[in-house]
């Protein structure tokens, strides 16, 4: 597995964590805000549409752009969407949150898949994405059980700096990208 590929699986492993620790208890936090179902379903939809207007459209016209740098970008907007969770104050605050995740995940997810495939070693194609998501399930598993546990020990605000000292390693995994050469392997500088 080329080096290209194992920084993207980091990456991703780590933002794992990040939604693992948090999408549990996701509506006890809506609750706590002042929030109902209904502003759970628009936070959704706003981060859904915004994700896929992101992932349409890069997927259009990425191949035209750099892939890698998309990527790293992608990762700054879920810290800033992260981060942003440490402001919330109101389901609107929320829901503007929301959107600028959806545009981190658009950007980074479908440039992450189009890399996969130029530097996926022709072969090992199962391999990478059983790795992938996998290893993603299974990140997403104790990061849950870890979340649930934290808030109900610590409260949303340590949960929510976890979350983003976790998704800052993200980004500096990611950052690595940017140091491979058409075929993922590292380049020295």
């Amino acid at each position: 597995m080329c080096f290209g590929i194992r920084v993207l699986l980091y990456s991703e492993f780590l933002s794992g964590v990040v939604i693992g620790l948090f999408l549990p208890v996701y509506y006890l936090f809506i609750e706590q805000i002042g929030g109902d179902p209904l502003d759970s379903g628009i936070g959704f939809g706003v981060y859904s549409i915004v994700n896929g207007i992101f992932t349409l459209g890069l997927g259009r016209f990425g191949n035209k752009l750099n892939k890698k740098a998309l990527v790293v970008s992608g990762y700054v907007f879920l810290c800033l969407g992260t981060a942003g969770y440490l402001l919330i104050k109101t389901p609107v605050h929320f829901i503007i949150v929301q959107g600028i995740l959806g545009v981190g995940v658009g950007m980074s997810n479908v440039c992450s898949s189009a890399l996969y495939s130029i530097w996926m070693e022709r072969g090992k194609e199962t391999a990478v994405w059983g790795y992938n998501m996998g290893g993603f399930e299974i990140i997403f598993t104790f990061a849950a059980v870890l979340g649930g546990w934290m808030v109900k020990n610590f409260g949303f605000h340590d949960v929510f700096l976890l979350m983003l000292a976790v998704q800052l390693a993200s980004l500096l995994f990611a950052w690595k990208v940017l140091l491979t050469d058409e075929k993922g392997k590292f380049k020295k500088v």
